[in-house]
């Protein structure tokens, strides 16, 4: 039960991670579809 409540924290840690790159890369000028395309090829990449 605990491995379950720590995978969820790991995903929600994940997702905000993937907002804060998200709106990184768009201070940057990034396209939003080229932002979430290069996201999910990087964590498709880690996972």
């Amino acid at each position: 039960m605990r491995a379950l409540t720590k995978y969820k924290v790991i995903s929600e840690n994940r997702e905000q991670k993937s907002q804060r790159a998200i709106s990184r890369l768009s201070k940057c000028g990034y396209s939003m579809q080229d932002n979430i395309n290069r996201i999910e090829k990087y964590y498709n990449q880690r996972v």
